[in-house]
């Protein structure tokens, strides 16, 4: 697992990056402060280190946010590539 200033570098680097990027929220569950959104991102990968570059990926994605000072902010996020779309 990479630590987030490790998938910081490789967006900075252009190691990981994205040619296009559609995210669609389908589930929200809300308890005080915090928040998890569930759903669906379609991408296409460019990094020149990255499997699958030139795929359109369909990723199952789960965040976590946090409300501090009247503003959410994502304290977590994970995605999993589910399969490719032809």
């Amino acid at each position: 697992m990479l630590s987030a200033n490790q998938i910081l570098e490789r967006f900075r680097n252009g190691a990981l990056a994205h040619s296009e990027y559609d995210r669609k929220i389908e589930e929200a569950y809300v308890s005080g402060d915090v928040v998890v959104l569930m759903g669906e991102e379609v991408v296409v990968m460019r990094g020149s280190n990255q499997a699958n570059v030139g795929e359109k990926m369909r990723r199952g994605s789960r965040a976590l946010g946090e409300r501090t000072i009247g503003q959410w902010q994502q304290i977590a996020r994970q995605a999993t590539n589910v399969g490719s779309i032809p």
